[in-house]
């Protein structure tokens, strides 16, 4: 035995026009589930007739309609009366529906302008049961069914419906389908596991205002999130800065990744640090954007005064101010040392040893006449009490030496004599020299000055 449970919907639309106008015909929604006597839905295609009555018995039949082979899946049907016999009726007075399924029919239904249940039994081939008033809302054009007012709301799981769709419990989507928005080349669909956001024009996500992801495939492409102050975290959920990147695995790791791959011409690659007074570029490149000596260098570089500040090649050299150390460390420039200088400076130690710290003054070898003094100009400026001057002496007999430095007195064949040479009058800017009138030691001087703060 099979039961037809009808779930019924039956709204009859009556337009109201002018008087210069053609009616518009009236149609019925019909809705049902056709069971087993288990009460298992049921697939498969039935012919179904439908009959109007003025009575709930006997009376006048005012319509009737066999519609055939009407499609039921998983015994759900949908049918819409007055597509195949036109309703002329004018649904001013009461009307009752009787519906016949192969040989039984059910018994007769009232007709209202909203939908409405019933139950019925048919005795040997159906029993219709169980029918509840739906929306009135609902319309049926063949292949649309669709709500009919723009106040309609549809709750799945819920009778207060927060939106116009409202569903208490999961969404599931079949493989392909998508979720299209008001232009339809913006969608949401789920491949191979993954979720895709494309789109045309802007996708925006901002859940409680306060989060913005835009995609804009028009103009440019990016990737934005606002406002400012939002922190994301990558592996926490308490970010303490804009972006937090954790691995709280043990062992783990957390790097930041920053990659160009073309094998040829991979350009540059690397992070901008800005204020509004400048601009800092730490990156690589591909030897043709800012000069660096090889593909292998890192560079960071200040956009105000347009030099790389310091580089790193990948020989294990580093540069400041030169884009090409050619020692561990190379310095363009002074180089102030506030603590010791320290180093392997004895050729014992199995090194060559290392240069001693380079004086902020050296001068040339001064070609000095017997009695002839000289003012050397060295500009080293701050504090003369910081200077540590250093004087050189050369002949041709004692190469660099440092007798008679200063100045000494001999008497030679009872004359009183002068020797050597010395330093005076140290300035900021300059310092003296002399050579006495009796020397042989000093034809040629030289100063050095370093500063120790």
């Amino acid at each position: 035995m099979r039961h037809l449970a009808i779930v019924v919907c039956l709204v009859v639309l009556v337009f109201l026009v002018s008087a210069g106008l053609a009616e518009i015909p009236k149609l019925i929604n019909y809705q049902g589930m056709l069971t087993d006597d288990s009460g298992n839905p049921m697939t498969g295609y039935y012919n179904l007739t439908f009959y109007i009555y003025d009575d709930t018995t006997g009376g006048d039949l005012e319509w009737s309609e066999t519609q055939s082979g009407v499609q039921v899946q998983d015994g759900l049907f949908n049918v819409v009366l007055g597509k195949q016999t036109v309703l002329n009726e004018a649904f001013d007075e009461s009307y009752w529906l009787a519906v016949k399924v192969g040989a039984e029919t059910m018994p007769r239904v009232r007709i209202t302008s909203v939908g409405y249940a019933y139950r019925a039994k048919i005795a040997d081939s159906a029993t219709v049961a169980v029918s509840a008033p739906t929306g009135g809302g609902w319309k049926d054009e063949g292949n649309v069914i669709r709500l009919d007012w723009g106040t309609d709301s549809v709750g799945i799981g819920t009778g207060d419906p927060a939106e116009k769709l409202h569903v208490v419990g999961d969404i599931r989507i079949s493989a392909g389908g998508d979720i299209a928005f008001a232009d339809d080349n913006t969608r949401i669909h789920e491949s191979s596991d993954n979720l895709y956001l494309t789109a045309d024009n802007d996708i925006y996500l901002h859940p409680d205002d306060d989060i913005y992801i835009r995609y804009d495939g028009a103009s440019s492409n990016f990737v934005r999130i606002d406002p400012g102050a939002m922190e994301v975290g990558i592996g926490t959920t308490e970010p303490t800065e804009m972006l937090h990147v954790e691995n709280p695995a043990g062992g783990g790791r957390a790097f930041m990744k920053l990659e160009t791959s073309h094998t040829t011409d991979w350009g540059e690659v690397g992070m901008r640090i800005e204020t509004p007074d400048n601009m800092w570029h730490l990156r690589m490149d591909d030897d043709s954007n800012n000069n660096l000596p090889d593909t292998g260098s890192l560079a960071l570089r200040s956009q105000n005064s347009g030099i790389e500040v310091m580089t790193w090649t990948d020989d294990g050299h580093v540069g400041i101010r030169t884009t090409e150390p050619s020692a561990e460390l190379d310095v363009n420039g002074d180089l102030e040392v506030t603590g010791a200088y320290k180093g392997e400076i004895s050729s014992y130690s199995g090194s060559d040893g290392a240069p001693f710290p380079r004086p902020a003054y050296e001068s040339d070898w001064w070609s000095m006449s017997q009695g002839q003094g000289r003012t050397l100009v060295h500009r080293v400026g701050g504090d003369v009490d910081d200077y540590v001057v250093q004087m050189q002496l050369w002949d041709a007999v004692l190469g660099m030496h440092n007798h008679g430095m200063g100045s000494y007195l001999a008497y030679v064949s009872g004359d009183l004599r002068s020797y050597g040479a010395h330093w005076h009058s140290l300035t900021d800017s300059t310092i003296d020299i002399k050579r006495w009138e009796d020397d042989y030691y000093a034809d040629k001087i030289r100063i050095r000055i370093w500063v120790i703060k």
